[in-house]
């Protein structure tokens, strides 16, 4: 069962330009989506490395969770890049909120990411590519590499030193790409704080 925001719950939802996802390369659209809630510290370079895809996402839901730092107004400097803003009130969750936006995304594709993750160049074009190949695919994960805050010398707890900067499949929602009848909902997830990654396709 898919999320159904509540009649009283208000969200505003700027749009940037009215991008087409219809209409972008011969490889499928891609809609990404991020959700956040102060996530001021990171989400610039995050964003970046989103906007320089080679296969650019027809869109990018910014999916905000009433953020107290300056997360709305570093989101609003990339609405000419294809961003859109959504401000929740109250706020959601993680879960909840990737439900909206997977409510609102207009790709043939579904992509997510945090705020604190950085993709390399060619992240959406492999996987893509891979649909375009196979369109019998549901969904395609890529590899991650774990890395630590500049400010963390030691993993969190729970989070296994041995895998930061090691190129593991990535089992987890921000390295998924998935067509859009494939996804219905979210669990509840919890990642270590301190912990960011790197997706990469190969």
């Amino acid at each position: 069962m898919r999320f159904q925001p509540s009649e009283t719950r208000k969200r505003s939802n700027d749009l940037g330009e009215d991008w087409d996802c219809e209409a972008m390369t011969l490889l499928p659209s891609v809609s990404v989506i991020l959700n956040v809630k102060n996530g001021a510290q990171y989400l610039e370079e995050s964003l970046q490395s989103v906007v320089n895809q080679d296969h650019r996402p027809c869109e990018i839901l910014v999916v905000d969770n009433e953020s107290t730092d300056e997360t709305e107004s570093i989101a609003r400097k990339f609405l000419s890049q294809r961003v859109r803003f959504i401000s929740n009130h109250p706020p959601l969750g993680i879960s909840s909120s990737r439900n909206l936006g997977i409510q609102l995304a207009r790709g043939e594709l579904l992509a997510f990411t945090s705020h604190d993750d950085i993709w390399v160049p060619h992240k959406l074009r492999k996987q893509a590519e891979r649909f375009a190949a196979r369109p019998e695919l549901d969904y395609c994960i890529a590899l991650v590499r774990p890395f630590l805050d500049r400010s963390i010398t030691v993993p969190p707890p729970g989070f296994r030193p041995e895998l930061v900067g090691a190129d593991v499949p990535g089992y987890l929602s921000e390295t998924l790409v998935a067509q859009v009848i494939s996804i219905l909902l979210f669990p509840k997830a919890r990642i270590p704080n301190g912990t960011r990654g790197l997706a990469m396709s190969v």
